[in-house]
């Protein structure tokens, strides 16, 4: 409503008195819209076809009581400010009327207190309108925290709990119902538990709202991966009042993510490590080798001709084939070497014992693993491999080097199952 317009309903038997209390209204800068009524059924005839911003009302009239007019007002309009102006109401009766639900009351020998008890009656409306609407915006966000998934938390200053949301009670096994006399960091683990001291809550204080990856624990003590924002209520000079936080669990992206970056480093099908990841475990071992001054090696085995091995038996036997000679590498494999797949029918065994001698018994080992047939699907599978060998130092500096090396000295030998 526009604080200069006024949409009046006036009680009043004396058409005299009520152009008098226009005008001292009017004269005060409202917009008055009004009506006058002095009988019950003209009264629930205007309260019913229109709602007024304030009602002014006689107390004693030939026809009709004020009192009697409060009550049809309280029944029709509660919300409605009602102000009494009248030449006969006494101070026990006007004390009386308020009782009843009278907003006011002006001698009308006193106009002058009309106009400040009509902006102060405007004025408590406004602010139980304000008051009722935050109510209603504060049972709806409770609404919204007992209903969300996330977690939701409010604590005092030290982290002792004044709510708690749905979520988080079941999650942590409380009581859905009833106080919670625990402080926050009981539902947190250690390591977290300092986060949220030592950075996030100073952090919030200082700059706003925190935002982090930590955990919560569960009622059988598994920390849930969540995502968090912590926020400080500040009070008077800048000081905490409360804190809330919001945690929303995160396992599923978490899973997702591992599940991606798993993909760009291992395998589909064998489930070794790539490309990708061998490159990088090679240049590790190098800064490892060179530290401890000896040499490494490069092992690459490829199947010979798989490409017509799966244009004869298909895709699925050559995944098959792949994984049970990913298994017979790893077999041979020492403790901390790297076995890879490299695409297609190419392996790799990267090693840190990289001696002739040492490279030579790896070999043989090999050699004697691969030469057994593979059963695969009721039949037996012969394949050749291809061994390359590159060392560092003394073939090569680099991944990349020992990679092409290797690769190319595959081509100059072949074991065959058997030989």
């Amino acid at each position: 409503m526009d604080k200069s317009s006024l949409k009046l309903l006036l009680i009043e038997d004396s058409p005299a008195d009520a152009e008098l209390a226009i005008r001292a209204i009017r004269k005060e800068g409202f917009d008055i819209e009004w009506d006058r009524v002095e009988c019950e059924v003209d009264l629930r005839r205007a309260l019913d076809s229109s709602a007024p911003n304030l009602i002014i009302s006689d107390f004693s009239m030939p026809t009709f009581d004020g009192i009697a007019a409060l009550r049809v007002a309280r029944e029709m309009a509660p919300e409605t400010p009602f102000i009494f102006l009248s030449g006969t109401i006494g101070e026990e009766r006007a004390i009386d009327a308020i009782k009843r639900g009278a907003t006011d009351y002006v001698l009308k020998d006193n106009s002058q207190r009309l106009v400040p008890a009509i902006r102060r009656a405007l004025h408590e409306i406004e602010e139980r309108q304000r008051a009722s609407l935050l109510e209603q915006e504060k049972e709806r966000l409770m609404e919204m925290l007992e209903a969300t998934s996330d977690y939701v938390a409010v604590t005092e200053a030290d982290g002792n709990i004044i709510y708690l949301n749905t979520a988080w009670r079941k999650l942590a096994g409380i009581p859905t119902a009833g106080p919670i006399e625990k402080s926050l960091y009981n539902l947190l683990s250690p390591d977290v538990r300092d986060l949220i001291r030592e950075q996030a809550i100073p952090a919030a204080a200082r700059h706003g709202p925190w935002h982090g990856e930590t955990s919560v624990v569960n009622a059988g003590g598994e920390a849930i991966p969540v995502s968090q924002v912590v926020i400080a209520h500040l009070g008077q000079n800048d000081t905490p009042q409360f804190f809330s936080t919001i945690a929303r669990d995160i396992r599923e992206r978490k899973s997702y993510e591992e599940r991606i970056s798993h993909l760009a480093n291992f395998d589909a099908v064998t489930d070794l490590p790539n490309r990708n990841l061998l490159s990088d475990r090679i240049e590790q071992a190098i800064v490892l080798a060179r530290r401890m001054n000896q040499p490494l090696a490069l092992i690459i085995v490829g199947i010979d001709k798989f490409s017509r091995l799966i244009d004869s038996y298909g895709h699925r036997t050559g995944d098959t084939l792949l994984s049970l000679v990913a298994s017979r590498l790893k077999g041979v494999a020492h403790v901390g070497d790297t076995v890879a797949h490299l695409g297609g029918g190419s392996f790799a065994i990267l090693t840190l014992d990289g001696g002739r001698e040492d490279v030579l018994a790896y070999l043989r080992k090999m050699r004697k693993a691969i030469q057994e047939n593979f059963e695969i699907e009721g039949r037996e599978i012969h394949c050749k491999v291809n061994i390359g060998v590159s060392t560092f130092p003394s073939d090569a500096g680099d991944a990349a080097h020992l990679l092409t090396n290797a690769d190319a000295a595959k081509h100059f030998v072949t074991v065959n199952n058997g030989e």
